[in-house]
């Protein structure tokens, strides 16, 4: 995905141990380092307070969570835990 805003393309994601054993530019390194540092992961138990603080300080009555993964089976298993957590 670090590579897709640079080319306009959108293949397939990779498996994040293949993609760290190749060169990324200092540009494409930069991209990851932010996306990391914007990313929120942990168990349910430690994310439930810092999203609640974000709904209360925002006052908004509903989130948007968003994840990506080449493995599906990762990404269904996150995205019911997000729901675990948020429903």
């Amino acid at each position: 995905m670090v590579r897709s805003r640079g080319t306009g393309a959108f293949p397939p994601l990779e498996d994040p141990a293949r993609i760290c054993e190749q060169d990324l530019t200092s540009r494409e390194r930069d991209r990851v380092e932010k996306g990391l540092e914007r990313a929120w992961a942990g168990s349910p138990a430690t994310l439930r307070p810092r999203v609640e603080r974000v709904l209360e300080a925002t006052g908004a009555d509903e989130i948007l969570a968003a994840g990506a993964t080449f493995d599906r089976a990762a990404l269904a298993g996150s995205d019911a835990r997000v729901v675990q957590l948020l429903g």
